[in-house]
């Protein structure tokens, strides 16, 4: 079994999505084994008091779409589910309409996440790939989508386009505001345009991918990014309506330590960046400002 991500929805309850194990017999009595992806709300002060909430029941919530546990995201504010969602190849062949992301019709909608209230029901979607996923005609490949939310206000960005979109809980459509965390185009590709349609011409730019945000988080007033440019990390603050306030680049070593960096938290109404260090005697954490 495998615990992946958690959030405290009151001071009593824990939501976290699993992968746990599913085991069935064979025609031959021979045992097949599986993974079973899940969602989990326990109550932290009676083991008993649990319930278990099978990805399954949110599959088909859409024919065109599915939802990963991976990219859970909770939000207590607004008391909302959001998974992750993926459609095309190279992940699911839903059917035809679907199965090639190099048409344009499949960019008419891709959204990065399937939003779910608490009794199981879908909401909405939100988000939508980058332009430079459309350009490229990947699909959904090497997108790595992140979220966080404050009060009704919503952030969303795919991870690998620059790109963050602003909403409000009560339009997921049209994004308040967009926010470029870094800029990334065609012009940054060598593409070879006779590998559409087959594996080797999504693989020919995995090493062109290497610019993410890492991690965002928002306050009252900001947009917060962790984001690796060039191998360098940077802490970016944003207001609401995109304009950058101030910019951070990291250092990637503590006394003479390699420093891993690995997100942003909030310690006392402040945003910081954790990393970890290691000294030959001890492992550190460290919050950086």
């Amino acid at each position: 079994a495998m615990c992946l991500t958690g959030y405290m929805i009151n001071p009593d309850t824990l939501v976290y999505s699993v992968s746990v194990p599913n085991l069935e017999y064979e025609e031959n009595e021979s045992i097949a084994y599986y993974n079973a992806p899940a969602i989990i709300l326990q109550n932290i002060h009676n083991e008993k008091e649990r319930d278990f909430l099978p990805i399954e029941l949110f599959e088909n919530a859409d024919g065109k779409m599915y939802v990963t546990h991976e990219g859970f995201y909770y939000s207590s504010d607004l008391d909302l589910l959001f998974f992750a969602s993926l459609k095309g190849y190279p992940y699911f062949e839903l059917s035809d309409e679907n199965h090639n992301v190099f048409e344009e019709s499949f960019y008419n909608e891709t959204p990065l996440y399937i939003v779910f209230d608490t009794d199981k029901k879908t909401v909405g979607r939100i988000g939508q790939l980058g332009k430079i996923h459309k350009d490229l005609r990947l699909g959904y490949t090497y997108c790595a989508p992140k979220i966080t939310s404050r009060g009704t206000t919503i952030a969303v960005t795919d991870g690998t386009s620059g790109t963050i979109m602003i909403y409000e809980d009560n339009d997921y459509v049209k994004p308040l505001s967009t926010i470029e965390v870094f800029n990334i185009s065609t012009d940054d590709f060598s593409i070879d345009s006779t590998l559409y349609g087959t594996d080797e011409y999504a693989y020919q730019f995995q090493d062109n991918f290497q610019n993410m945000i890492v991690d965002i988080l928002m306050d009252s007033k900001n947009i917060y990014t962790l984001s690796i440019e060039n191998g360098c990390y940077f802490k970016k603050t944003f207001n609401k309506k995109g304009k950058m306030k101030s910019m951070v680049l990291l250092p990637n070593s503590i006394d003479a330590c390699q420093l891993e960096i690995t997100g942003l938290c909030r310690v006392k109404n402040k945003v910081l960046v954790t990393g970890f260090y290691y000294d030959n005697k001890n492992h550190n954490m460290v919050l950086l400002d």
